[in-house]
């Protein structure tokens, strides 16, 4: 008995000697013992580090953060990463240095590298994680609420902080080729060696937004005579797009054979297979013998 109340002696001095550090993270108990979170005060995020290559671009940044609760004062981040790759996807995750189970993920897409050229970027998705238990309820709405700014618009938060440091990082890209997106547009429409009457022909091609696509149309007016290229200007009306569908029509202004393929809008872009139509005259209708009735 004796050893036992020696013990619990022992560990409660122990527990009043730990330091105050070693639970800053949990806040403070205010007097009716109730938990009481910490006050986070956060300067911009600062660009501490980047990656550049051929298939992909990455950032890292941490924003400092001056917390205080009724017993202490002390000094946390946030760390941010991000990665845009030639094909226009970005990802950008952001979590707590100390706990990193608290984390917001954001995706989207943009055709350059919005944070070397503060081009424009659209967010496609985010997501929380957050641990269902372990913690506070209040705890898990603070830092959720933390984690909320970076998905707040205009989203991609640290776009906006990178601006000084933008001239340097370009003038590093200039020197530097980037790899050309793989992927190949899909023509659906027209078929290949297909008829069709002068006038419209409906288009139907899958590709991705963000890269734009790029045209070379060629015309001869009988297959015994070499290709030559045509401006693409007039040639499409209607152009739209839908998600990844472009839909309109091809004007074709004169018979003959017409091919056309297309690629991603980035010089050495793969491009598709020729798709070759032939146009023919629109008939013309004879005069019709009308008899007159007796």
């Amino acid at each position: 008995m004796l050893r036992s109340k020696i013990l619990c002696v022992l560990l409660a001095v122990l527990f009043l000697l730990a330091p105050a550090s070693a639970c800053a993270w949990f806040g403070s108990l205010d007097t009716e013992g109730k938990w009481k979170p910490p006050v986070y005060t956060c300067e911009d995020d600062k660009l501490v580090s980047h990656t550049f290559t051929t298939t992909k671009h990455s950032y890292k940044f941490k924003r400092k953060c001056n917390v205080s609760d009724n017993t202490q004062a002390y000094v946390t981040h946030f760390i941010t990463e991000s990665e845009w790759t030639p094909d226009g996807k970005l990802v950008q995750k952001t979590w707590l240095e100390v706990y990193p189970n608290f984390s917001v993920k954001v995706e989207g897409y943009s055709k350059t590298d919005p944070w070397a050229y503060g081009t424009e970027c659209t967010v496609t998705d985010f997501y929380y994680t957050i641990p269902s238990s372990g913690f506070y309820l209040e705890e898990r709405d603070v830092y959720h609420n933390l984690l909320e700014e970076y998905t707040k618009a205009p989203y991609i938060r640290t776009i906006s902080a990178i601006a000084p440091q933008r001239y340097n990082l370009q003038q590093e890209l200039s020197h530097m080729p980037m790899q050309p997106p793989s992927e190949i547009p899909i023509i659906y429409t027209p078929e290949d060696n297909k008829t069709y009457f002068l006038g419209t022909v409906p288009i139907k091609i899958k590709y991705t937004p963000a890269w734009g696509l790029s045209w070379t149309v060629q015309y001869r007016e009988k297959s015994t005579q070499p290709w030559q290229n045509v401006v693409l200007t007039t040639l499409i009306k209607n152009q739209s797009t839908s998600g990844n569908i472009l839909t309109g029509n091809f004007n074709y202004d004169k018979p003959g054979n017409w091919r056309f393929q297309v690629a991603c809008g980035y010089p050495g872009s793969p491009s598709s297979a020729w798709r070759t139509i032939t146009i023919l005259p629109v008939p013309k209708m004879g005069p019709f013998d009308i008899k007159k009735q007796k």
